[in-house]
């Protein structure tokens, strides 16, 4: 017995494999972000005068005390953490990852060298000649931001070093940081802002008309020497590039309130120490605000859980349904209402837990892409205790 496929059937999976290769070859991206120019061009400088490589630990020779700074910073850590390692497996290791993780183009064993048929994902590699082993695993290292044209530049002008230095006023500007902390989206990706814009989200904030910079609460100056044998004391700036994988930051970002008024508790919460809004950085990150009710035996009445974060679906194409995020210096309030729960309830505590990712997030990336199992996903703040 032969079997006929019906002329409906033949067009229904016609016009799927149509789709399919048509969502494969314009749609969809493994990038989540609109690809700029300046991420195909990596620093090419070469090597200054004095100076036999471009690794910070050359740096940290003379200036000790900004190299061991640098070295607990997560700028170090940026090709060596967990976190990136393993969204680099998932992603295929394409090219552009490395545009803001390893800057240099010494850093770099393969240069980018066009690509097949314009298709992103499919880079052309060629051996680059210039690499320096091992650099790529210093991150953002030294060189990135202060190496141009084989001159070392930074902010001050009146320096003696045995190396060719350039005052350069990019360093009291937000512009190096720009470069790697504002991604913008592209035009089939419907985020409500960009995918990371925390330059952006500064610069539209409070902070910007007040004049801080990111330098001014990432980068805090303390009056010391540059170098190990300079006797010349000047405020520099500090190189840990302290952010949200820091306690001491997470633990200034908000002022939150508790107060009972009349049949309800209204909790307060203000974003008032962040220039920016928090979360900030990747999309993944969320904040819970968990609120629990005791009554006077210790015995849990009530639990709320408020959300600080974005909701997106990557695929088929990236949709951003909200953002609950705190602007700079805004306040948001909720209400716990219940006579019962007024009457009862003598403790009250606040709980803020910072995440990294989701739950289901982080599983996958243990399960399919190796990241460790031990890799921390949440940073838990002391919590505020109300009693009443």
């Amino acid at each position: 017995m032969k079997f006929k496929l019906s002329k409906k059937y033949i067009i229904t999976i016609s016009v799927l494999v149509l789709t399919f290769f048509l969502y494969a070859k314009f749609v969809y991206s493994p990038v989540i972000f609109k690809i700029l120019d300046r991420y195909k061009e990596f620093n090419t400088t070469g090597v200054p005068d004095g100076l036999t490589s471009l690794s910070a630990k050359e740096c940290g020779g003379c200036h000790t005390a900004i190299y061991n700074e640098w070295r607990t910073s997560m700028h170090s850590k940026a090709y060596t953490d967990p976190y990136f390692k393993a969204w680099f497996k998932k992603d295929n290791e394409i090219w552009v990852c490395l545009y803001c993780h390893t800057q240099l183009e010494r850093q770099m064993k393969f240069k980018v060298d066009g690509f097949v048929n314009g298709d992103l994902t499919r880079p052309i590699l060629e051996i680059n000649d210039e690499y320096e082993e091992g650099l790529e695993y210093e991150g953002v290292t030294c060189a990135v931001c202060h190496v141009y044209d084989g001159v070392i530049h930074g902010p001050f002008k009146d320096v003696n070093a045995p190396h060719p230095t350039k005052y350069d006023e990019i360093f009291t500007t937000t512009t190096l940081c720009r470069r790697c902390h504002e991604v913008p989206k592209d035009g089939l990706m419907f985020y409500k802002d960009n995918p990371c814009g925390t330059v952006e989200e500064y610069e539209n904030g409070p902070y910007a008309e007040k004049g801080f910079i990111c330098q001014t609460c990432h980068m805090p100056e303390k009056f010391r020497a540059l170098t190990d044998f300079s006797k010349i004391y000047r405020r520099t700036g500090q190189h840990t590039f302290k952010g949200a994988y820091s306690m001491e930051m997470l633990e200034k970002a908000l002022h939150i309130e508790l107060d009972q008024k009349g049949d309800r508790f209204e909790l307060r919460v203000m974003n008032n120490g962040v220039g920016h809004k928090f979360p900030s950085g990747d999309p993944d990150r969320y904040v819970l605000i968990i609120t629990k009710f005791y009554d006077k035996q210790g015995k849990l009445l009530k639990k709320e859980v408020e959300r600080f974060g974005r909701t997106i679906m990557y695929r088929p194409i990236i949709i951003e349904f909200y953002d609950s995020r705190l602007k700079p210096l805004v306040e948001r309030s909720y209400e716990y209402k219940g006579s019962d729960l007024v009457t009862n309830a003598r403790r009250v505590t606040v709980e803020v837990e910072y995440h990294i990712l989701s739950d289901r997030a982080h599983k996958k990336l243990i399960k399919k892409y190796g990241l460790p199992k031990d890799t921390q996903k949440l940073f838990k703040l002391k919590p505020l205790e109300f009693r009443f």
